[in-house]
């Protein structure tokens, strides 16, 4: 997550639910999702499957990534 105005906004007015959807649509800001750098390491042999499902706060959008399902962005 990087501070951008809108990240700063929702942290001062205690709107922490909206930041998720914040740091999806600042990817061109250069953040990214949790579950999505889990995909990523998983992709790339760093973690195993199984390592990224037990991390991932939403395993079960992770297992759908991984078969190519992408549903709300990443």
């Amino acid at each position: 997550m990087i501070n951008t105005p809108v990240i700063e906004k929702y942290i001062r007015e205690n709107e922490l639910d909206k930041l998720g959807d914040a740091i999806k649509a600042g990817k061109e800001d250069g953040m990214i999702t949790f579950n999505a750098s889990l995909l990523q390491r998983i992709n790339n042999g760093e973690i195993s499957e199984e390592v990224g499902l037990e991390a991932s706060a939403e395993p079960e959008a992770l297992r759908m990534n991984l078969k190519g399902i992408f549903v709300g962005g990443i």
